[in-house]
């Protein structure tokens, strides 16, 4: 980060900012000059690639999932604009001891005893250790003693969008980057690499969450991508590492994507479609149920029910939910003869007024030539 910090201070503060008297190697002002360059330089990071990934890759048609929720684009980006500036705090204090010179960085490919190679040897060294960091980092953030107060919040995308990569608790967020700023302290690494690993670990958190499951058939059980991801969202205790399938797979908790298997988020809208493309009278099976059948399901409390209609409790043995009456058991489909009228078929008797009446319909005494009580209009 002293990169960055040398030419900031060239550039911009030491000739626009800063007083003529204040040094540049002062402690306070290297902590102020690093507080504000790490919290705008995440936030540039976050909304440019995050923006990109947006209109670019995710595939919008998934904000009709279910779990999808209302305004989640911009409940994601508030949480993340709060959460940056209390994750840069910690964060800032590392950068400075890297500036101070703690750390094993260094300028120069000379500087390293195996010159170039041990420059490709390190980033490759990086994303292993911050990919088995990430990974035991994040799986005890499930523990229930720090999951509900830190690591919930972010579980609350489950269908997430580019904008959920950064959307953490503040305590959330720096544990799990911890692992990139302690690398440094630990292996040499040039400066030039380190903050390129930087800006690639920042651009993959966002990449996970993109919606994008295309993996290269050979490598999708070996690439952490966003399919993986996906399912650790929807599923919670799969799929806790970053970039490698390694540590999920020691650790017993690898889970092969969904998504892989015809069962992810795009296949559920897919399902959706099709029942609603195939229902008739264009009713389809609701998003909350899509097994049902027109979009009618047997309810909770009676999963047996034929199309959700079920013979009711105090009458089992009903056709459909209706049987005779505990007035009149023998009456078929519950309808019998009244007692008034014991001699009318199917409960229906010719009306005192009207003796000659079919089936208790008569011809009115407006028309009494009117078949069944329908006669002809005056017009026709």
């Amino acid at each position: 980060m002293d990169l960055v910090l040398e030419a900031a201070d060239r550039h911009l503060l030491t000739p626009y900012v800063y007083p003529a008297g204040w040094p540049e190697g002062e402690p306070c002002r290297q902590l102020l000059s690093l507080f504000v360059i790490t919290n705008l330089g995440a936030l540039a990071l976050y909304l440019l690639f995050g923006t990109l990934s947006y209109y670019f890759i995710f595939d919008h048609e998934l904000k009709k999932h279910p779990q999808f929720l209302e305004n989640q684009v911009s409940r994601e980006i508030a949480y993340a604009v709060r959460s940056l500036p209390w994750i840069s705090v910690p964060t800032v204090a590392l950068f400075f001891a890297e500036v101070r010179g703690y750390s094993k960085l260094y300028d120069n490919i000379e500087d390293s005893p195996y010159g170039w190679s041990g420059v490709f040897l390190s980033m490759l060294s990086f994303l292993f250790f911050t990919d088995m960091g990430i990974y035991w980092i994040h799986r005890g953030l499930h523990h229930k003693l720090f999951y509900k107060r830190f690591h919930k919040p972010h579980h609350l995308w489950k269908i997430a969008t580019p904008f959920a990569s950064h959307a953490f608790h503040p305590v959330d967020g720096f544990m799990q980057s911890l692992p990139y700023h302690i690398y440094p302290f630990l292996f040499p690494l040039h400066k030039v690499t380190y903050l390129g690993l930087y800006i690639f670990v920042n651009v993959w958190t966002i990449s996970i969450h993109d919606g994008d499951y295309r993996v290269p058939r050979l490598l999708r059980h070996v690439i952490n991508g966003s399919a993986h991801h996906t399912d650790h969202h929807l599923y919670f205790d799969y799929n806790y590492g970053q970039y490698f399938t390694l540590w999920d797979k020691i650790g017993g908790s690898y889970k092969s994507p969904t998504s892989f298997e015809g069962k992810g988020p795009h296949d559920y809208l897919r399902k959706l479609r099709e029942k609603d493309a195939a229902a008739p009278n264009g009713i389809g099976a609701s998003k909350k149920d899509p097994g049902a059948s027109n979009g009618i399901r047997a309810s909770k409390k009676d999963p047996g029910a034929s199309n959700g209609i079920r013979a009711s409790k105090k009458d089992p043995g009903a056709s459909n939910g209706i049987g005779a009456s505990k007035k009149d058991p023998g009456a078929s489909n519950s309808i019998r003869a009244s007692k008034k009228d014991p001699g009318a078929s199917n409960g229906i008797r010719a009306s005192k007024k009207d003796p000659g009446a079919s089936n208790g319909i008569g011809a009115s005494k407006k028309d009494p030539g009117a078949s069944n009580g329908i006669g002809a209009s005056k017009t026709d």
